[in-house]
């Protein structure tokens, strides 16, 4: 891949002048195209999990704090059956099989994801699946608004900055549910919410090194 700079139209002498001739010109400041790139499929990437985050939020809060929903999912248990059994096969489908790869299919397999965590919270009446995911939604958040920022996500002052939003998420959040939530429901939260963030550091560590100056030529 050749890096490029200011890509710039000229139209052609033809009789309806609707010819075009794309010159590109060498980029001098690939480190900056390379940054820029970083930047924007980072913040695709967030926002994806953002639109997912909040699905998921939204279905567990209404089977937890909606009476009516909550004794719908605990009164039709095999509607969570159901929904366990086709979220794998969609899961597959959209791993194995690109050709049936759609928004469509992906927000079907979120809602299914959603609606068996809703069920596990309303039948056993836990609330970590709830915190874990209102957790990672609110740090999702804030990675959003940074990538606005001069701030790069991946630096390390970046690393660390995410990391101590991250905790405050979690100890806000643990104290706003005390009330409702037990103590298994908070060391449960704990692990899963870490476990995620190590995770998601993989992930984005691993987009990152996609874009190393060694990997264009």
């Amino acid at each position: 891949m050749k890096l490029v700079k200011n890509p710039q139209v000229y139209f052609g002498k033809g009789e309806d002048d609707k010819q075009k001739i794309l010159k590109i010109e060498e980029y001098e400041h690939p480190e900056s195209m390379l940054s820029f790139m970083r930047v924007f499929v980072l913040r695709t990437l967030f926002y994806i999990l953002w639109l997912h985050l909040v699905v998921l939020t939204s279905i567990v809060a209404g089977a937890l704090f909606i009476d009516v929903v909550r004794d719908f999912v605990v009164a039709n248990r095999e509607l969570a059956y159901i929904a366990f059994v086709l979220m794998p096969s969609v899961h597959c489908l959209l791993i194995c099989y690109p050709p049936v790869r759609s928004c469509w299919l992906l927000l079907a397999f979120v809602t299914l994801f959603g609606y068996v965590e809703a069920a596990v919270s309303a039948i056993f009446n836990t609330y970590c699946i709830f915190m874990t995911d209102f957790i990672c939604l609110l740090t999702c958040s804030e990675v959003i608004v940074m990538t606005f920022t001069p701030l790069r996500i991946t630096s390390n002052c970046g690393f660390l900055l995410v990391l101590f939003l991250h905790f405050i998420n979690f100890g806000t959040t643990v104290i706003l549910m005390t009330s409702k939530a037990s103590s298994v429901d908070v060391f449960v939260t704990s692990i899963a919410t870490w476990f995620g963030a190590g995770v998601m550091t993989l992930k984005v560590n691993s987009v990152v090194a996609h874009f190393e100056p060694r990997n264009f030529v």
